[in-house]
């Protein structure tokens, strides 16, 4: 092996193996949008878990929609004293909705993970080939907990990508834009009076997910020093 090919593959297993706190972090979008790419090479299981999480989302919105007739309809046939027969198509609609909902909900939640599996897979079998053919030098100095983390945790985190981010971006996407312009055109006074609350909704969320961040930063920096 010459000089420059070990230089260069040390080189590779540092930018691999490096601390998270040496990481640029607007270096995270460009490994995001290679996440992306590499999902999409399973084109029939990624497009079915995006046409299904849109016929879902349709469903759902669907209902409140067939409620509202259902409402008036129930009312008129009290005020008319017509045969309660008359609301059984829009009751067998009401079903019909929210099982294809089910149905689509399912098709969505098993694709994704189908989908990253899938890219897990690929990406275990990548790191595991690049470690094969790492010089003895880096297995002396790299921990063993460090190739755990990124054969176990890391990889988990890359599955769980497909379908908690991307899938769930395009779902709550379209729920709220689709569902805010059902309220609105529905009555305007009621749809802002209900979407006022979105934004305090978003931002404790956010507080949320961001609260515990320190405390297991924390953690492992005081695990790395023992």
């Amino acid at each position: 092996m010459t000089k420059n090919a070990q230089s260069g593959r040390e080189d590779g297993a540092h930018r691999i193996f490096r601390r998270t706190s040496t990481v640029d972090p607007h270096a995270g979008l460009g490994a995001i949008a290679r996440i992306t790419r590499m999902s999409f090479r399973y084109p029939v299981m990624a497009g079915l878990a995006l046409v299904a999480t849109v016929a879902a989302v349709l469903m759902q919105l669907s209902i409140p929609v067939i409620l509202g007739r259902a409402v008036d309809q129930t009312q008129a046939v009290a005020a008319s004293n017509a045969a309660p027969e008359t609301l059984y198509p829009i009751a067998a609609l009401l079903f019909c909705a929210s099982v294809a909902r089910g149905i689509f909900t399912l098709i969505q939640n098993y694709t994704a993970e189908s989908v990253g599996h899938s890219l897990a897979r690929d990406i275990r079998n990548s790191t595991y080939g690049k470690i094969q053919s790492l010089p003895f030098s880096f297995h002396d100095r790299t921990h063993s907990g460090d190739l755990i983390t990124v054969g176990m945790l890391d990889l988990e985190g890359v599955r769980m990508f497909f379908s908690t981010a991307l899938v769930r971006t395009v779902l709550l996407g379209l729920l709220i834009g689709l569902g805010a312009t059902l309220l609105l055109s529905t009555n305007l006074t009621l749809g802002m009076l209900a979407l006022s609350f979105v934004p305090f909704a978003a931002m404790a969320q956010h507080c949320h997910a961001a609260g515990p961040a320190p405390d297991l930063a924390y953690l492992a920096r005081t695990i790395g020093r023992s």
